[in-house]
């Protein structure tokens, strides 16, 4: 029988249409495969139910039979807003609303450009052959929750357009508009840190950045002396000067000596808490 049609969790890898049989290719960690054809109640396989254990390389074999069920039913498939494309069961995607079903359940998709898609199961009978999906806009704009360290450190956003968003310390901005963003992480004291994020409609970005402490200058790791003056007072420098003459080969020779009394005159400093920038 031909006209299978196959879904799974993690999506079909590919399939080769041979005859009397399909080569089905799944992930290695695949644990479900939904058989699909019309006419027929889709078959869902719990592959460990049945003793399979996918590995790479590994060929598996499954034979599938079945009875026909009912003749297939009208059945109506609204959407809100309408006009979205609708897939059946896997299968081609369509905007009409009338379909043909065979009773009994069915995977039905919708999409809408702007709008969030739904992927939905339902049972149709004589008694259900009416199917309305509600599709919810998409948000026009984005989110981004930025972790700062040190926790009070300031953010400036900068869109595009110009328009500018601040914060102290970590926080979550939501309404930003879509675009490209320039991002500033500045706190006194720190080597600031600054780059570019790109913000989607209906996406949340989130980011951690920390700042590192900004490293003194050679000029801001020693203290500034100032010019050492001597001042002379009463209590200040006493100079003694100690002369012995001497007469001897036509030679003079002096010594001196520099004595410093108890309360010298100290020279001062200062060190700036300013931090160069």
């Amino acid at each position: 029988m031909e006209g299978f049609r196959y879904t799974s969790n993690n999506g079909v890898v590919r399939v080769d249409d041979e005859p009397n049989k399909d080569m089905v290719y799944l992930s290695a960690n695949e644990r479900v495969l939904e058989i699909l054809h019309t006419g027929y109640k889709p078959k869902r396989i719990i592959l460990h139910e049945i003793g399979i254990r996918l590995k790479g390389q590994q060929v598996w074999q499954i034979q599938i039979t079945g009875d026909r069920d009912e003749d297939p039913i009208p059945v109506t498939i609204l959407t809100e807003p309408q006009g979205a494309m609708i897939r059946i069961d896997g299968g081609e995607a369509t905007e009409d609303i009338q379909h043909l079903l065979v009773p009994g359940t069915h995977r039905i998709a919708a999409a809408q450009s702007g709008y969030v898609s739904k992927d939905t199961v339902v049972h149709v009978d004589r008694n259900h052959a009416l199917v309305r999906l509600t599709l919810e806009e998409r948000s026009q704009y984005g989110a981004v929750d930025i972790t700062v360290t040190p926790a009070d450190a300031s953010i400036v956003l900068v869109h595009e357009s110009g328009q500018t968003f601040r914060a102290e310390g970590s926080h979550a901005f939501t309404q930003l508009p879509t675009g490209t963003f320039e991002y500033q992480i500045t706190r006194s004291g720190y080597e600031p840190k600054s780059g570019q994020i790109t913000v989607k409609a209906g996406q949340r970005l989130r980011g951690d950045i920390e700042i590192k402490e900004r490293q003194p200058t050679a000029r801001e790791s020693y203290p500034q002396w100032e010019e050492p003056r001597l001042q002379t007072k009463k209590s200040g420098w006493v100079w003694w000067l100690l002369g012995l003459a001497a007469v001897g080969g036509g030679y003079y020779y002096y010594s001196t000596q520099l004595q410093q009394d108890e309360s010298p005159t100290m020279m001062q400093f200062h060190i700036s808490d300013e931090v160069a920038d």
